[in-house]
């Protein structure tokens, strides 16, 4: 049904290779990948994120950030936002992508993943488990 799920922040470096990597490991057959709303393209996935999800066991290869395109959208049948800004900002630049857009806490409570970008470690940390969270239910529904 779902062969390929793309992730999508605002800048592509801490939340959306977060859920890129978690979904990665959990769902090694399908096509996953990450992209960002203003997208700091080619920059690594941010130090702090890399490492509390390598704490957590989530292996975070080299990353290189990339801007989200319409051709890009086109690419995947699952898009995964982290909040529902984005959604509505991905819906206006594209409206083809209404029916396969959600957020990664969608199973859950609907809530944000508020971005944790160059602040403080338990930012980071409550970020992280809000993705885990979200990605674990995703997993659940997907498999």
């Amino acid at each position: 049904m779902f062969a390929s799920i793309l992730t999508v922040c605002d800048g592509n470096i801490c939340r959306s290779p977060t859920a890129e990597f978690i979904l990665q490991s959990a769902l090694p057959d399908k096509r996953i990948e990450s992209a960002g709303l203003v997208g700091l393209t080619r920059h690594d996935m941010a130090p702090k994120a890399r490492a509390i999800a390598e704490q957590r066991g989530v292996s975070c290869p080299i990353h290189s950030a990339k801007k989200i395109e319409e051709k890009i959208c086109r690419e995947f049948d699952l898009i995964i936002v982290m909040e529902k800004r984005q959604k509505d900002e991905l819906i206006r630049r594209f409206p083809f992508v209404g029916g396969k857009t959600y957020l990664i806490r969608h199973w859950l409570d609907g809530a944000d993943v508020p971005d944790p970008w160059q602040r403080d470690d338990e930012v980071y940390q409550h970020a992280f488990k809000l993705i885990d969270e979200g990605a674990q239910s995703w997993v659940a529904k997907l498999r």
